[in-house]
């Protein structure tokens, strides 16, 4: 090969990487979605243990009541290309023990059941897959054997998060989403004279909006 020729073909290829690259950090957005919805909760044990008093353990039945207040929502920023990316999210979520007992005549996880995860993501076909990590911030408030504890804020344990979305573009900048995931979270709180230890596993449906900007 001719070098003229060797150097114009080495231009012309190191000129197309360049406007590859390019176009992948012009294609690179933030995004910025706040999302309502409800959830559906799996069945968990309940292990509840006080100073001086015998173990208790509750079959319990939760549930979410999104639109009663505090309501459930949804929060999310991220940055990402074509092919996926990285997001930050806070999920507002709320537990209510629906099957009380004498001793556990009250127990909920609703200012809230709060997930904030790191999450990456894969775009295929259109769908945005999810999969993320972090912790669980959780205010518990209860009255277990006749002892009230309004509660208060603390890092209760892990949370993870898988899910499947789509957006559905208005403008350039604006767009609609919907979302299905699963969450899972372990959390051991404080309870007036003891501690309560819970497992919550749940099925979400969510639809927002979203804006993204460069």
């Amino acid at each position: 090969m001719r070098p003229g020729l060797r150097s114009r073909l080495f231009l012309i290829a190191a000129g197309a990487v360049g406007a590859a690259r390019f176009a992948t950090a012009q294609d690179a957005r933030w995004t910025l979605e706040a999302f309502a919805g409800a959830a559906a909760n799996v069945n968990t044990p309940l292990t509840v243990r006080q100073d001086g008093q015998p173990e208790l353990e509750v079959s319990a039945q939760w549930t979410t009541r999104p639109f009663t207040s505090p309501f459930y929502w949804n929060l999310r920023v991220g940055r990402s290309g074509p092919r996926g990316g990285w997001e930050l999210e806070l999920l507002h979520h709320k537990i209510y023990l629906d099957n009380p007992t004498v001793e556990v005549s009250r127990f909920e996880i609703t200012h809230g059941f709060n997930m904030v995860t790191l999450q990456r993501t894969w775009i295929r076909s259109g769908w945005v897959l999810r999969a993320g990590a972090g912790a669980l911030v959780a205010h518990t408030e209860s009255t277990v054997r006749g002892l009230r504890d309004s509660g208060s804020y603390q890092i209760a344990g892990p949370a993870f998060q898988v899910g499947v979305g789509r957006r559905f573009p208005f403008t350039r900048h604006f767009f609609g989403a919907l979302e299905g995931k699963v969450t899972y979270a372990h959390a051991k709180v404080s309870i007036e004279s003891g501690k309560a230890s819970t497992s919550n596993v749940a099925f979400h449906g969510l639809f927002g909006l979203g804006v993204a900007f460069p």
